[in-house]
């Protein structure tokens, strides 16, 4: 009786597995993205879901008024991004990448260079988040 029972609970585990790889959770949420904070003043232009292989995450673009430098400087300090942890940094083109610390293997990544695009006198800048490698939905 109880190696039937065990029998049991491993197929059902394995059937949940499976069916979770089939139909996997909304786990970014709609899109724009509220798992990373928005940098003050900041305006949403243009947004997308994607979908690269098994992956979904959401792509946003935002303008501000803000200089390149001092939107790296925002996603790069600690205080203005909660739960998040800064993962790389190349200020020579203003991509800042980080790894949620609350939700394990949740990534965002912010992309603003230097020659950023200026639209009506702001700056461009492009934020990415999902479970993946962020840099596969970067435009």
């Amino acid at each position: 009786m109880g190696l039937l029972l065990v029998a049991v609970l491993v197929l059902a585990s394995i059937f949940v597995v499976r069916l979770y790889e089939l139909h996997p959770p909304a786990s970014i949420g709609d899109c724009p993205s509220k798992a990373l904070v928005l940098a003050p003043g900041s305006q949403l232009t243009e947004t997308s879901q994607i979908t690269v292989g098994q992956s979904t995450g959401c792509w946003a673009k935002y303008s501000t008024d803000w200089s390149p430098h001092e939107i790296v400087s925002y996603y790069t300090t600690s205080v203005n991004t909660p739960g998040w942890t800064l993962k790389d940094l190349i200020e020579s083109v203003g991509e800042v990448d980080l790894a949620s610390t609350t939700r394990p293997g949740l990534q965002g990544l912010i992309q603003v260079g230097s020659n950023s695009a200026r639209v009506s006198g702001r700056t461009q800048f492009n934020l990415s988040v999902c479970f993946c490698d962020p840099h596969e939905f970067a435009q």
